[in-house]
């Protein structure tokens, strides 16, 4: 990562922005997302990089049930309804007719 990051700033390209899996002390796997700032002289010349960290993990988390969600709903193949807690519908697919996508609400 390091390496394919200095090459692009080295480029002219002044800023990276990089996602990667790190393993915590605690043997936790962690996403981080990794930004990088080049500070170069009068010259033009690199002279260092400002770099920040923050984790994403929680952001991952959701992203991946978000692709399991609409993933079994795309493959559904008969009907598959998606209702909140209250029973209110937000998403149903019937393989004959394709998504639905007004809500219901149950009566």
């Amino acid at each position: 990562m390091q390496a394919e990051s200095r090459q692009g700033l080295q480029a002219r390209d002044d800023a990276a922005r990089v996602e990667f899996r790190w393993r915590a002390k605690s043997g936790e796997h962690v996403w981080l997302e990794s930004r990088a700032h080049a500070v170069r002289d009068q010259r033009g010349t690199l002279t260092y990089f400002v770099t920040a960290n923050r984790d994403i993990t929680a952001r991952k988390r959701m992203e991946r049930q978000l692709q399991l969600a609409n993933s079994a709903v795309d493959n559904a193949h008969e009907m598959m309804v998606v209702a909140d807690s209250e029973g209110k519908i937000l998403d149903a697919q019937c393989a004959e007719l394709g998504r639905v996508t007004r809500l219901y609400s149950r009566v």
